[in-house]
Protein backbone atom coordinates (compact mmCIF):
# COMPACT_ATOMS: atom_id res chain seq x y z
CA UNK A 1 0.00 0.00 0.00
CA UNK A 2 1.51 3.30 -1.10
CA UNK A 3 1.63 6.27 1.25
CA UNK A 4 -0.10 9.46 0.30
CA UNK A 5 1.89 12.69 0.15
CA UNK A 6 0.25 13.86 3.40
CA UNK A 7 1.23 10.60 5.12
CA UNK A 8 4.84 10.98 3.93
CA UNK A 9 5.03 14.53 5.27
CA UNK A 10 3.51 13.45 8.60
CA UNK A 11 6.01 10.59 8.83
CA UNK A 12 8.92 12.97 8.13
CA UNK A 13 7.70 15.38 10.82
CA UNK A 14 7.36 12.54 13.32
CA UNK A 15 10.86 11.20 12.58
CA UNK A 16 12.37 14.67 12.81
CA UNK A 17 10.66 15.20 16.18
CA UNK A 18 11.35 11.76 17.71
CA UNK A 19 14.68 10.79 16.15
CA UNK A 20 14.74 7.41 14.49
CA UNK A 21 15.72 6.62 10.94
CA UNK A 22 16.58 10.17 9.94
CA UNK A 23 17.04 11.49 13.47
CA UNK A 24 19.64 11.23 16.16
CA UNK A 25 19.69 7.52 17.03
CA UNK A 26 22.84 5.48 16.46
CA UNK A 27 23.31 1.74 16.15
CA UNK A 28 25.90 -0.18 18.16
CA UNK A 29 26.78 -3.66 17.03
CA UNK A 30 28.91 -6.56 18.11
CA UNK A 31 30.26 -9.55 16.24
CA UNK A 32 29.90 -12.90 18.00
CA UNK A 33 29.61 -16.47 16.81
CA UNK A 34 26.09 -17.80 16.13
CA UNK A 35 25.94 -19.94 19.28
CA UNK A 36 26.96 -17.02 21.48
CA UNK A 37 24.45 -14.74 19.73
CA UNK A 38 21.63 -17.21 20.38
CA UNK A 39 22.66 -17.58 24.03
CA UNK A 40 22.62 -13.81 24.50
CA UNK A 41 19.27 -13.42 22.73
CA UNK A 42 17.73 -16.22 24.80
CA UNK A 43 18.97 -14.67 28.05
CA UNK A 44 17.54 -11.26 27.12
CA UNK A 45 14.25 -12.78 25.95
CA UNK A 46 13.92 -14.66 29.25
CA UNK A 47 13.82 -11.36 31.14
CA UNK A 48 11.96 -9.45 28.39
CA UNK A 49 14.86 -7.02 27.86
CA UNK A 50 15.83 -5.37 24.60
CA UNK A 51 19.40 -5.22 23.31
CA UNK A 52 19.40 -1.45 23.83
CA UNK A 53 18.22 -1.74 27.43
CA UNK A 54 20.89 -4.35 28.19
CA UNK A 55 23.65 -2.13 26.77
CA UNK A 56 22.37 0.88 28.70
CA UNK A 57 22.40 -1.13 31.95
CA UNK A 58 25.91 -2.41 31.26
CA UNK A 59 27.11 1.15 30.61
CA UNK A 60 25.49 2.32 33.86
CA UNK A 61 27.23 -0.45 35.83
CA UNK A 62 30.61 0.35 34.29
CA UNK A 63 30.15 4.08 35.01
CA UNK A 64 29.40 3.19 38.64
CA UNK A 65 32.77 1.46 38.85
CA UNK A 66 31.71 -2.18 38.48
CA UNK A 67 34.34 -4.28 36.70
CA UNK A 68 32.19 -6.66 34.68
CA UNK A 69 35.24 -8.72 33.67
CA UNK A 70 36.02 -9.88 37.21
CA UNK A 71 33.66 -12.89 36.91
CA UNK A 72 34.99 -13.94 33.51
CA UNK A 73 37.51 -16.73 33.04
CA UNK A 74 39.30 -15.75 29.84
CA UNK A 75 41.24 -19.01 29.71
CA UNK A 76 38.09 -21.17 29.58
CA UNK A 77 35.93 -18.54 27.85
CA UNK A 78 33.18 -18.72 30.49
CA UNK A 79 31.91 -17.10 33.68
CA UNK A 80 33.55 -18.10 36.96
CA UNK A 81 31.39 -19.78 39.62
Amino acid sequence: MALTEAQRRAQQRYRAKKGGISGTQTSIGATVNPAEAERIKAALRSVNMSNAEALKRVADRIEQGDDLRKDYDKENNCLKD
